[in-house]
């Protein structure tokens, strides 16, 4: 009999279980897979890099994949260190697109890099956006158009406020298409 297919939700450090537990009624609202939290690991210090004083999001995201337990549909890592890729100065998280693995920082979204904390209503909210529309690459989604669109391409924080936790229209179909296909 085949495992039930799921979307795990692992910590990297510590990561307050308050906002695990929201992400899984959160998510459990917009994908049709069992949301799961699973066993946390420590900092991902192998993503490091010094020069930077930042972390390599695809180095988590490799991590990810090779630690997914069976029948993980999809993954997402969740972390309070700052990320980044190479080209750009810093990201609220990055996918495979599409993949199996996500990853989210909750280090800009929850206001650590200015000193000032958001609420930690807000501060959930953006790191459910951004769960959300990194996930939604994980299925093949771009970056959409419309700027309420949970897929429109965050330019900071604002823009997260802004826009809606759901996907448009159109990302509604484009993203049943890849459920069909993916099932």
């Amino acid at each position: 009999m085949p495992e039930e297919s799921f979307i795990g939700l692992r910590a990297y450090g510590q990561i307050d279980l308050d906002i695990l537990e929201a992400l899984v009624i959160e998510l459990n609202q917009i994908f049709p897979f069992p949301i799961t939290i699973l066993e946390g690991c420590g900092s991902p210090e192998f993503a490091y890099n010094p020069a930077r004083q930042q972390y390599l999001s695809k180095a988590i995201l490799e991590d990810l994949v090779r630690k997914a337990p069976p029948g993980c549909k999809r993954i997402v890592g969740l972390t309070e260190v700052d990320l980044f890729i190479p080209i750009l100065t810093y990201v609220y998280g990055e996918a495979m697109l599409p993949g199996q693995a996500a990853v989210v920082s909750l280090y800009r979204l929850s206001g650590k890099d200015t000193g000032t904390p958001v609420p930690f209503d807000v501060m959930v909210q953006r790191v459910f956006k951004e769960v959300v529309h990194e996930l939604g690459h994980t299925f093949n989604l771009v970056h959409c158009d419309d700027n309420n669109c949970v897929m429109s391409f965050a330019h900071d924080l604002e823009h997260i406020d802004q826009k809606s936790d759901r996907f448009c229209r159109y990302c509604s179909v484009l993203f049943s298409d890849a459920l069909r296909q993916s099932l």
